[in-house]
């Protein structure tokens, strides 16, 4: 189970889910266009949507349920804070 911290246009996703069968993400993304681009791309590469956790939320607002991580990502997204 791995934590993706905005996401943007899903290359990490789409790479990690494809080489790993057996891995399950939760996505959290301000932006819905960059959800809804994940969605696509990995629709066309035909990866199972039970495997996708998208969360729409402004990261300073969200709180994780309770649930463990094998890892969390974060490409670039916390620059974005001061």
């Amino acid at each position: 189970r791995v934590l993706v911290l905005g996401p943007g246009r899903g290359r990490f996703v789409l790479d990690l889910l494809t080489r790993n069968p057996v891995a399950h993400v939760t996505l959290v993304d301000a932006s819905a266009a960059m959800l809804a681009y994940v969605c696509r791309d990995l629709a066309r590469a035909r990866v199972s949507p039970a495997r996708v956790a998208l969360v729409h939320a402004d990261l300073r607002d969200y709180r994780p349920p309770v649930a463990r991580f094998d890892a969390v990502a974060s490409h670039f997204v916390l620059d974005c804070f001061t």
